[in-house]
């Protein structure tokens, strides 16, 4: 297991990632937090907005001693968890996890601890992809980023200077990188180019799929958005019906990853993506 402390500059907060197996047999893209000053482990999930880690307490009731056993470890509260409400994270093949909100104090290098709210795992349905996730996607309900909790604070307390962030793998094996909070980092990438965000709820693209053909021609099968997500039902949400996992075979994984650098800015509503130097 990877763990390397984390480090700070020029307005950025830079976390260590790396390619790692979980209990389940997946590979994930996981980072160190340190929390309450308990070092966990959290997946790294720009389709999430939630924050959240294993309730030590819930999980060893039924696996005693289990949390040192796994990869992402468990947080324990010292003293009783003030809790201010609950979340449900769905995934797309169906599993979900039920978190209560806790409010607990994220360290970070060279900065006074910073209060953050953030979720601890109570309740499964089916298997989930994640039991403990680090969430930067845009704001789609009541809870708030952790990225965006930190860019409330008074400017004199803010470690970075905004909300974008950018990840990039390198490639090798097992594959590492960077998770970087604040912004982009320049002397790590090549020109970047931009695709634009057209919907904030809605980071999806369009999905071209090439099936062998006589005469040695592929045939393209364009899918778009529109053809793989539902429209909003009443509560306003939506439904995607397209899934990608990691594998070596027929998707989208680690490989298209490694060697890129990947800067997100939600608020400008852009996303650029670049070669590793």
């Amino acid at each position: 297991m990877l763990v390397v402390g984390l480090s700070q500059g020029s307005d950025l907060i830079k976390f260590p990632v790396a390619v790692e197996r979980e209990e389940s047999g997946t590979d994930v893209v996981v980072t160190t937090v340190n929390m309450d000053g308990q070092v966990l482990r959290a997946n790294v999930d720009t389709s999430s907005d939630v924050t959240f880690f294993i309730d030590k307490a819930w999980y060893e009731k039924e696996s005693p001693g289990g949390c040192d056993k796994i990869l992402h470890k468990c947080h324990e509260c010292k003293t009783p968890c003030m809790k201010s409400g609950t979340e449900i994270v769905n995934f797309e093949d169906g599993s979900s996890v039920r978190v209560s909100i806790t409010t607990g104090k994220l360290n970070l290098p060279g900065m006074p601890p910073i209060d953050v709210d953030f979720g601890l795992v109570n309740r499964l349905t089916g298997w989930p992809q994640s039991f403990a996730v680090l969430g930067l996607s845009a704001q789609t309900g009541r809870y708030v980023p952790v990225i965006n909790q930190i860019m409330r604070k008074p400017p004199s307390e803010r470690p970075i200077k905004g909300t974008a962030f950018s990840f990039y793998l390198r490639r090798e094996d097992p594959p590492t990188g960077e998770l970087i909070l604040g912004g982009d980092d320049p002397s790590l990438h090549k020109r970047l180019s931009y695709m634009a965000v057209t919907e904030p709820d809605l980071y999806l693209p369009p999905v071209t799929f090439y099936l062998q053909g006589v005469n040695g021609k592929d045939v393209p099968i364009r899918v778009e958005p529109a053809d793989y997500v539902t429209v909003k039902d009443k509560e306003g949400a939506s439904t995607c019906y397209l899934a990608m996992r990691s594998s070596t075979e027929g998707a989208l994984g680690f490989p298209a990853l490694r060697g890129h650098y990947i800067l997100f800015n939600w608020d400008q509503n852009k996303i650029g993506v670049g070669h590793l130097k």
